[in-house]
């Protein structure tokens, strides 16, 4: 019986000896990861000031589009106002109307 205490008695230091082992290890992986932390931010601070820069510049392109975007729209109206006298479009109306004329032609017997 007191065989079996002693040999209890041992396993329970060496318990108690694994488990402040592992709550040293746990202490040390944690100051590591608070500086890990402390140094992704430290090194990220440039990422962030580029970020900023990016998305001002980003607006600043969206509004120049917009504007953009709007004068092609007037100028597409304007155009369209100017179709009828297109050049282009007067020819195939002048083909047009010369192969009309030589289809009746062909119906009457004109």
């Amino acid at each position: 019986m007191k065989g079996k205490i002693a040999q209890a008695k041992e396993q329970l230091a060496a318990l108690d000896s694994e488990i402040a082992q592992n709550n040293a290890s746990i202490e040390r992986e944690r100051s590591a990861r608070v500086e890990s932390v402390l140094l992704f931010v430290f090194l990220s601070l440039p990422f962030i000031n580029a970020l900023c820069a990016f998305k001002a510049t980003r607006t600043t392109e969206l509004a120049e589009y917009t504007a953009l975007q709007l004068e092609v729209n007037t100028l597409q109206k304007e155009l369209a106002a100017y179709g009828r006298c297109d050049p282009v479009r007067v020819e195939e109306k002048r083909v047009a109307v010369g192969t009309a004329k030589e289809a009746v032609g062909r119906w009457t017997g004109a």
